[in-house]
């Protein structure tokens, strides 16, 4: 392992595991705010205004081969950061830079390279349209005009990442000379590139392992496939052979001497299902001969070293305690620059475990963290893992059917599945609110009120049922992609879709049947009079019980980002004359609260905290509650826990507790209360301590 790093490096000492001290491979010690995974969503680059100018200097140089303003943008990235800066476009451009200014003999010989030449014939094509669109997106903020929104956001995507992580530059940040010799391949290696992108990787296997070796390039993405049958087009790499891996299978039955996976296993870690896990490291093990080796190249943010933005990383502590149980053993790290490891594992002899208990525990007083099972201990959602199953699908085009036709029958059955759903799937899901409105569309007259309840159900029934229904068909029509809908404006649609999940998930009136809302009300004993701030209160389903818990001399803010949630709970401000809520508009930096307030309340939205801001927002963030608090508040943080397998998860983002209560007490904050209601959902109560300490 390289030393001289940081003090109190990644949160995570590697080298008391592999020296077999107090701490283990499935211990993680927690010792600094520093989250131990991160998913792009807050922290965007925003570009200086000296890098957007040589961005679009390196557009004119690419363009027009002009050598001059290549020169001119050189001189500006030399002022802007240094040479290897980790993983930014700047890398890229000005690798297009150095080729531009370079004399004739010396850009010829950068093109006998066949990956180098793959990427300049990318970005110069149609006179350098590729860079341009580059350009306009990261630098510019100018959205890809393209007819097809996720066409457009597959293609920024591609653009992106090709000139971060895989242009001809990158080996002098990453040392990737360093992870070739540490991987040890020889003549006849046979060796798969797991989620080989555009080939960076790729290219050197094929020249490590010689004419008797085998290299299996493993990509699902489109756009990064073509890009690597480009390079591989433009080389003699006859020993490469390209595959379609899938999410649960690397497609490559062996055997084979090494898996080596980069810049993926964050991903993996943080938003694939456990299935699909379980399923690709069961096909790497096959794959794998005795002795093979499975190799982990990722990003692990260091102490005071923050990541660059928009990528995702985990922590080197949270692979290797996962993959104990998927049965690898670490055998060798490797620090690679203070943002950059590698991992060589082996399989072991014990096969991968299923634990049945809790996923992590942490010791009272204690800063480890003893990790159970196999299972993330952070996972956000991804749009592949909402997709609704066919029963689901069927159950939905039966409601559909129902609200255009008046058909009875066609509610029934939908109620039929929703029956045999509920119990098994999506919990805390549209499940049982579809269910509730199959039931209210059945109901006679003088029972749909009964059956609807409160004035706060009242305005969700409405909003969903007025003019025919037509909220509720679109929401079906969107959720289940039954037929088409056509949107003049794809921003504003995604925006209106995005709040139509919340309103239905979060103000769904059978709530209480999966969380037990009033056991967590109860929990919070708020009293008449109190101050309460709703963090992410999104349409108000917790605000307006606050409100009738605090009564009209204490006082509720309603505290969210999202315009449309504010205008959903400013309709029942008017229609109920509710006099004690103020809505405030905060930032991912700020609740944006100048009271003192006696209880600061956040329902699942501390993974978003966790996971998706960076330090710098998350320190700001957490700083302003501890502003608002009053001398004795409470935080109270309601989330998603990571269930035992033999439990039906939440059907969305979650996140173990004691990520949670690790990274607040950092923050000064210390866990005065514990509850759980249900497996999925716990609620922590946490006070200031009386000195709480600076962060680290």
């Amino acid at each position: 392992m390289k030393t001289g790093m940081t003090a109190g490096f990644a949160a995570f000492v590697l080298g008391a595991c592999l020296a077999g001290a107090a701490t283990g491979p499935e211990t993680l010690r927690v010792s600094s705010r520093f989250s131990l995974l991160h998913v792009p969503f807050f922290d965007e680059f925003v570009p200086s205004a000296d890098e957007r100018w040589a961005a679009v200097r390196t557009v004119t140089a690419l363009a027009k081969g002009d050598a001059k303003s290549a020169s001119e943008a050189l001189t500006a990235y030399r002022r802007i950061e240094a040479e290897d800066a980790l993983g930014t476009p700047n890398t890229g451009l000005r690798w297009l830079c150095d080729y531009v200014a370079a004399p004739a003999a010396r850009q010829e010989e950068i093109r006998r390279d066949p990956y180098s030449a793959a990427f300049l014939r990318y970005w110069a094509a149609d006179s350098a349209l590729p860079l341009k669109q580059h350009v306009d997106l990261c630098f510019r903020g100018l959205p890809l005009k393209l007819a097809d929104p996720k066409e457009a956001e597959d293609r920024a995507a591609f653009l992106d990442r090709l000139m971060r992580f895989d242009n001809p530059r990158r080996g002098d940040w990453e040392r990737s000379a360093d992870v070739l010799a540490a991987l040890g391949l020889k003549e006849g290696s046979r060796v798969v590139d797991a989620a080989a992108g555009p080939g960076f990787y790729t290219m050197r296997f094929a020249g490590a392992v010689g004419a008797t070796g085998r290299v299996y390039a493993v990509e699902t993405e489109a756009r990064s496939e073509a890009y690597l049958r480009s390079v591989l087009a433009g080389a003699d790499a006859g020993n490469v052979d390209v595959v379609k891996g899938r999410a649960d299978s690397i497609g490559v039955t062996g055997p084979v001497d090494v898996v080596f996976m980069a810049s993926h296993y964050g991903e993996v870690y943080s938003t694939w299902t456990l299935q699909d896990r379980d399923g690709l490291l069961a096909s790497i093990r096959q794959a794998l001969t005795p002795e093979g080796t499975l190799a982990i190249l990722d990003h692990g943010a260091p102490d005071q070293q923050p990541m660059p933005g928009r990528q995702i990383w985990v922590d080197k502590a949270l692979v290797v305690a996962q993959l104990a149980h998927y049965g690898f053993d670490l055998v060798r790290a490797e620090q690679l620059n203070p943002q950059r490891y590698l991992l060589l594992f082996r399989k072991s002899v014990a096969s991968p475990t299923v634990a049945s208990g809790a996923a992590a525990t942490l010791a009272a007083g204690s800063d480890l963290i003893q990790v159970n099972s196999r299972q993330s201990l952070c996972y956000l959602l991804t749009l592949p893992a909402f997709e609704a199953k066919s029963d689901a699908v069927a159950a939905g085009r039966l409601l559909l059917q129902a609200l255009e036709s008046q058909d009875r029958a066609a509610a029934e059955a939908a109620l039929a599945i929703y029956a045999r759903l509920v119990p098994v799937q999506n919990f805390g899901g549209e499940y049982t609110a579809l269910q509730w409105f199959a039931e209210t569309l059945l109901a006679p007259d003088a029972e749909r009120q009964t059956l609807i309840g409160d004035r706060y159900a009242d305005l969700y029934y409405h909003y969903f049922a007025d003019a025919d229904f037509a909220v509720l068909k679109e929401y079906l029509k969107r959720r289940y992609h039954l037929g088409t809908l056509l949107d003049t404006n794809p921003g504003e649609a995604q925006d209106r879709w995005t709040f139509l999940e919340d309103l239905i998930l979060f103000n769904n009136p059978r709530r209480e049947a999966w969380e037990r809302t009033s056991k967590i009300l109860s929990v919070l004993n708020l009293q008449p009079g109190q101050v309460i701030a709703d963090v992410g209160s999104g349409p108000g389903y917790y605000t307006f019980q606050f409100a009738e818990k605090v009564g009209a001399g204490g006082r509720v803010y309603a505290i969210d980002i999202n315009d449309r949630h504010h205008e959903y709970v400013k309709a029942a401000l008017q229609k109920y004359g509710l006099g004690n809520i103020e809505i405030v508009q905060s930032r991912p930096d700020d609740i944006c609260v100048t009271a003192k307030v006696d209880v600061a309340f956040l329902c699942s939205l501390y993974h978003v905290i966790y996971a998706m801001s960076s330090l710098e927002t998350r320190d700001a963030f957490i700083g302003s509650i501890k502003k608002a608090l009053k001398p004795g508040g409470t935080l109270v943080v309601a989330d998603n826990d990571v269930v035992a397998e033999n439990e039906i998860p939440y059907h969305g983002p979650r996140i173990a507790r004691e990520l949670i209560v690790a990274q607040l007490r950092q923050y000064g904050f210390e866990l005065a209360a514990t509850h759980q209601f249900t497996p999925q959902r716990y609620v922590l109560t946490f006070t200031l301590a009386p000195q709480a300490p600076a962060p680290r």
